[in-house]
């Protein structure tokens, strides 16, 4: 038997990209729906460890969302960014890797803009009107923050300090 595929309707093909589009995007989504059908997908099938190596190429970490679903299931922030361009772009999107605060992030431009989809962390930040931020309207958001709150720039022990404050006062309620 050759080229053999197994196939169950309890999971998601995911043994192609073209596959994969078809497991997780739906007719009548929106460029918005469907990135962020697609950040999902990316955060189902990997978790977050130091890449695997396979001594292949100069670049030696493994990009390939096939691969890293089907054979590694891991990798880092660079991997997951370029998990996410790849099926956004193989959708028909613009996609490009960014720097925010020292990680990499995936941006995919549709309607307005760009808009971060980390799968490495598991996060994107909506804005109020719920379409995702980019890397720079988060930059933007976290500079006018520090501005309004001086104190906190710069004072790791003054942020932990809140936050330790705050997951107290939220166990104490639970």
């Amino acid at each position: 038997i050759h080229n053999l595929k197994v196939l169950s309707d309890k999971v998601d093909d995911v043994t192609t990209e073209a596959a994969i589009l078809r497991s997780f995007l739906k007719p009548g989504m929106s460029d918005a729906e469907r990135s962020r059908a697609l950040w999902t997908a990316v955060v189902k099938y990997r978790h977050q460890a130091p890449p695997p190596n396979e001594d292949l190429a100069a670049d030696w970490e493994v990009h390939d969302p096939v691969k890293v679903f089907n054979v590694y299931g891991y990798c880092m922030c660079c991997c997951s960014t370029a998990l996410i361009e790849a099926l956004n772009r193989a959708d028909g999107r613009d996609a490009r890797g960014r720097i925010l605060n020292g990680h990499s992030v995936p941006e995919v431009r549709y309607g307005d803009g760009w808009h971060m989809f980390d799968a490495s962390l598991i996060t994107y930040f909506p804005r109020p009107d719920g379409v995702a931020a980019s890397v720079d309207e988060i930059g933007a958001a976290l500079a006018q923050w520090y501005d309004a709150n001086p104190g906190y720039r710069g004072n790791k022990s003054k942020r932990s300090e809140e936050h330790t404050s705050e997951l107290q006062s939220h166990h104490e309620l639970v």
